[in-house]
């Protein structure tokens, strides 16, 4: 299939904040599933939003490297800021 183009009108964060949200009121066929998919919730927006930072940076003054701690991650996860 081919990727379909999507608009939303909510700012990122706003959007992620919503789908934390929904996946904690959420039920699950599987135990663990609970458990991963805030976590893949996390590292996705970890992700697309490191991507972004290094890309800006990299257009502005060169390579940059950024680095994630495993808490950080967590507390992505947990919707801490």
């Amino acid at each position: 299939e081919a990727p379909v183009a999507r608009e939303c009108s909510l700012p990122p964060r706003e959007v992620c904040a919503e789908a934390c949200r929904a996946i904690e009121k959420a039920r699950f066929t599987g135990k663990a599933d609970k458990v991963m998919v805030p976590q893949m919730l996390a590292e996705f927006e970890w992700v697309v939003g490191s991507t972004f930072e290094q890309a800006l940076q990299h257009a502005g003054s060169g390579a940059a490297r950024v680095a994630i701690r495993p808490a950080d991650l967590q507390a992505v996860a947990r919707g801490a800021d």
